[in-house]
């Protein structure tokens, strides 16, 4: 690290909360995987989804299907766990489909 970068991060502040930045919430709601060991599709849609939110300013609030991520793959592991790999395929995937893929949220300007 320079120490410029040192600098820069003593001015972040100690604490930062994407639920109430200034009102809004950028976080999507919670949801519960059950018995399916599918916390790597969870988690890293959830992520996915608080990026659109804030790219967005909140106008766009998608909440992406976790069943997509866990089945997409023949590689995936379903309710077994998974990984961060497969996930990023799986996205990427959706994406490319001329933004129709991940609710349609990917339109002109957004990919």
């Amino acid at each position: 690290m320079t120490e410029e970068d040192l600098l820069n991060a003593k001015s972040l502040p100690d604490e930062f909360d994407w639920r109430d930045v200034d009102g809004k919430n950028y976080v999507s709601p919670v949801r519960n995987q059950a018995t399916c060991g599918s916390c790597y599709a969870f988690g890293t849609l959830a992520m996915f989804e608080a990026r659109v939110r804030i790219l967005s300013n909140d106008t766009k609030t998608p909440v992406f299907s976790t069943q997509d991520i866990v089945s997409c793959s023949e590689y995936s592991q379903g309710c077994e766990g998974g990984k961060l790999l497969v996930v990023a395929g799986c996205i990427n995937r959706e994406l490319s489909q001329e933004g129709e893929g991940m609710g349609g949220v990917f339109q002109q300007g957004w990919n």
